[in-house]
């Protein structure tokens, strides 16, 4: 004869989970307790406009990322402009050198006059504060690398230091070519034009202001392979192109020459179109060393 006792313990692991009773009904004061802990971890709401909000993020933002870099940058620049005022010094006496340097290229019989009593004392300043930058320019390269190099990777790292050693490389190359070859070639085409109807005297500040400007600009000429370079390394032109329009930058390299040449003889700017198509050929030379 069957019991119609139940059963005191039942094992309900068997179910699917749906169909299990629940273990346990919860009191109240659990429910009470559960939804307390819910309100405490719920995210409050910024009442606040979403344009303060904005700027609050930017403001955080700049504090953790931008501002150190800024406070690096300003005691780099700090460092090179306490650099260059100690080599102004040297550089204060170096130059009645460098103009005994330049006026040595000068055409024979060139008289160079003072116009105003201010001239020579601010040629001499101008002079003092270029030599006191080309003095402390080892420096200021120096912690270029410095606050650059933690950014970039390694391979960028050293195809970095190896553009700024080949750019000084060009620029020096350009002012040399602009000193034993450019300026006295300009100097003395301008010279044999002056009209014989006055006496050829030459402005001293005038006079040195061309001979500084032709050199240093030679020098950012010379960049050209640089720039070249840096354009293929990031894929705009490459040395198939480059040959393959050739004639068409020949004219045009031709036009620049015309255009930076100050004394606009055809000679000059044929010297100076050479050194413009040699560095094109170079470049081409380059892209290909490049695998570009």
């Amino acid at each position: 004869m069957m019991s119609n006792t139940p059963p005191t313990s039942t094992d309900f692991s068997a179910l699917p989970p749906h169909l299990r009773p629940p273990e346990a009904v919860p009191t109240a004061e659990a429910v009470a307790q559960k939804a307390e802990a819910l309100k405490a971890q719920a995210i409050p709401v910024d009442a606040r406009p979403a344009w303060v909000q904005l700027l609050e993020t930017l403001q955080n933002r700049y504090d953790v990322h931008l501002l150190p870099h800024l406070e690096e940058l300003r005691g780099r620049l700090a460092w090179f402009a306490v650099t260059t005022l100690i080599t102004s010094v040297g550089g204060w006496f170096a130059c009645p050198w460098v103009f005994r340097q330049l006026q040595s290229v000068a055409p024979k019989g060139l008289q160079l006059v003072q116009l105003a009593p201010l001239d020579g004392v601010m040629l001499s300043l101008k002079l003092t504060l270029l030599l006191a930058l080309v003095g402390s320019l080892p420096v200021g390269l120096w912690h270029l690398t410095r606050f650059i190099n933690p950014g970039l990777k390694r391979a960028e790292r050293a195809w970095f230091l190896g553009g700024l050693g080949f750019g000084l490389g060009l620029f020096l190359v350009g002012c040399v070519f602009a000193y034993f070859i450019l300026l006295p070639t300009s100097l003395a085409v301008l010279w044999e034009l002056s009209p014989a109807i006055a006496t050829n005297q030459w402005n001293v500040v005038a006079y040195f202001n061309f001979c500084l400007f032709l050199t240093a600009g030679m020098g950012v000429v010379f960049q050209l392979p640089l720039v070249i370079g840096v354009l293929g390394k990031v894929g705009v032109v490459s040395s198939a192109l480059l040959l393959k329009y050739w004639r068409e930058s020949l004219v045009g390299l031709l036009l620049v020459a015309a255009l930076i040449t100050p004394t606009q003889d055809p000679f000059t700017m044929a010297v100076v179109g050479l050194a413009l198509s040699v560095l094109y050929l170079g470049s081409v030379f380059l892209l290909r060393w490049m695998g570009r």
